[in-house]
């Protein structure tokens, strides 16, 4: 081979070589790319997929939260429910038993007499209730309290059934 063949040998070996190295190189690119979009595609997934997965368990501690708040607020409105009715049992008690203390207590405690009569028979045997004030009646073996605090436990158990019915 003559110079001039070597140099024109080495010519198109260098443009082969070159254009060889093109292809590779954008062959090298484009898998570069096919692969950094699959990456993607399969990160977006793997994010939608963790965004479901973290909708779900916030729905599920949502849920679980909710049920707490509920069941600590009707605690909440149960116990002042009650406090209220222990609250009004109270106030009947003393509004009640100042009864006693009023100038028409004899006329009242005759009438409660007279009741607890009726209903055992005209001789039950009649005493002052201690120390709400009232009658107690027995006949026969059987028992009638007309006391004023039996009176008041009826008139709050009236109001309370009223109020509880009302909270329903």
């Amino acid at each position: 081979m003559t110079p001039h063949e070597l140099e024109a040998l080495d010519g198109a070996l260098r443009r082969e070589a070159e254009e060889s190295g093109a292809r590779i190189v954008a062959g090298a690119r484009l898998d570069a790319e096919e692969r950094e979009a699959r990456a993607r595609d399969e990160a977006d997934a793997l994010i939608a997929r963790a965004a479901r997965e973290g909708e779900a368990v916030a729905a599920e501690q949502i849920a679980r939260e909710a049920a707490i708040v509920r069941r600590d607020a009707t605690t909440t409105v149960l116990v002042a429910q009650q406090d209220m009715l222990d609250e009004l049992r109270r106030r009947v008690r003393v509004a009640v038993r100042a009864l006693r203390e009023s100038p028409d207590y004899p006329e009242l405690r005759n009438g409660l007499e007279e009741r607890a009569r009726r209903q055992l028979g005209s001789g039950a045997r009649c005493s002052e209730s201690s120390p709400s004030g009232g009658v107690l009646a027995e006949l026969d073996g059987r028992r009638v309290d007309q006391s004023l605090d039996a009176l008041a436990d009826g008139a709050y158990e009236a109001v309370a059934a009223m109020l509880q019915e009302r909270w329903r």
